[in-house]
């Protein structure tokens, strides 16, 4: 399968092996198509979280603010990998993105933010 990677990954950080079990408020899950936050509220300053993939495919994790400014990014992750993420928030309203784009054998393209792989978290005060 060919892969095109689409997104600038501006943070990367160290891969350690994914801890499986429940999604802790700190922690980012990526499958297909879907991302499970912990918690869909954080306070304002500098946020760590810890980002899974248990999917069965590559993902990446793209933090965007409401202008769909991208500020750090994660990735690509391998099925079974995770990694540390961390950026400075303000408060408001951010999402969360796969910015991933495959093109299939079958010459079909897909878009893992086209297919679901988007989440929004709230950054208080």
């Amino acid at each position: 399968m060919n892969r095109l990677f689409v997104a600038a990954c501006c943070l990367v950080a160290a891969c350690v092996p994914a801890s499986g079990g429940a999604v802790a408020a700190d922690t980012v899950v990526l499958e297909e198509f879907r991302i499970t936050v912990g918690s869909d509220t954080v306070t304002a300053g500098p946020t760590t979280w810890t980002v899974r993939n248990d999917g069965d495919d590559y993902h990446t994790l793209v933090v965007e603010d409401a202008t769909g400014d991208s500020l750090a990014a994660v990735g690509p992750l391998a099925p079974g990998q995770a990694a540390t993420l961390t950026v400075d928030l303000q408060p408001g309203r951010y999402y969360l993105t796969c910015r991933l784009v495959e093109t299939e054998d079958d010459g079909t393209v897909e878009d893992h933010l086209d297919e679901g792989m988007l989440a929004s978290v709230t950054v208080r005060p």
